[in-house]
């Protein structure tokens, strides 16, 4: 009966971190600290939890999906060249503005590698959705980034025709538009996302190949 109503007080997380870009050692890090929170969170860690067994992305992308809308709070550790951070946090701001999903906590893990951390994208994007660490975000940098993001956001909600003119996986902007684009979708139904013709598909799941899924299912033709 004890472990029962210990269980129920846990509060579930989404853990937004590198997979594919995870080097052994981070990965132990990372599992020890989930060891370190299994009394106090039912954490889904996506490297474990997810089916990586996936030919294009999409079913990867929603199963996180998922998971981020489903989870009390939200957790990241933070590596800035992770494409897969870029991606969730997406998510994240989205589920945040919108009110999408139940409010949730947000938290960086590795406090030490972020701040130490060189001025970027998913470093402001951080501060702003942590409002423990908002206040410390003094670099008008950051500012500017996350008030693009914030303008991002209302676009993607705003227009149900989304032309994408060129992508990149390695550019943190397409794969922070990517994810906002991706969690939103599934509030509406009528999205139509428009492609150039130059952009092609990769032999392994990647994220242009996604974002060339998404474009097909959402093309007028098959678009219910």
């Amino acid at each position: 009966m004890r472990s029962c109503m210990l269980s129920r007080e846990k509060r579930s997380a989404f853990l937004i971190c590198p997979v594919r870009e995870s080097d052994e050692e981070t990965t132990k890090l990372i599992k020890r600290w989930i060891d370190s929170k299994k009394h106090r969170h039912d954490i889904y860690w996506p490297a474990i939890h997810t089916d990586q067994n996936d030919s294009h992305g999409m079913n990867i992308c929603r199963a996180n999906r998922l998971a981020l809308t489903q989870a009390d709070d939200l957790f990241i550790w933070f590596s800035p060249t992770s494409m897969g951070s870029h991606f969730d946090i997406g998510m994240a701001l989205i589920a945040e503005e919108t009110k999408h999903a139940n409010e949730k906590s947000f938290l960086v893990v590795n406090r030490k590698e972020f701040s130490r951390a060189e001025p970027s994208v998913l470093r402001a994007l951080v501060y702003y959705l942590d409002k423990r660490l908002r206040r410390k975000a003094s670099c008008a940098e950051d500012g500017k980034i996350v008030d693009c993001a914030l303008s991002l956001v209302e676009h993607t909600i705003a227009h149900d025709e989304y032309f994408i003119p060129s992508f990149s996986a390695q550019h943190p902007w397409d794969l922070v538009r990517l994810g906002m684009l991706f969690y939103e979708m599934q509030f509406s139904k009528k999205r139509i996302i428009l492609l150039p013709g130059a952009t092609t598909p990769t032999p392994k799941k990647s994220f242009q190949n996604v974002l060339l899924r998404l474009a097909e299912i959402t093309a007028p033709s098959t678009a219910s």
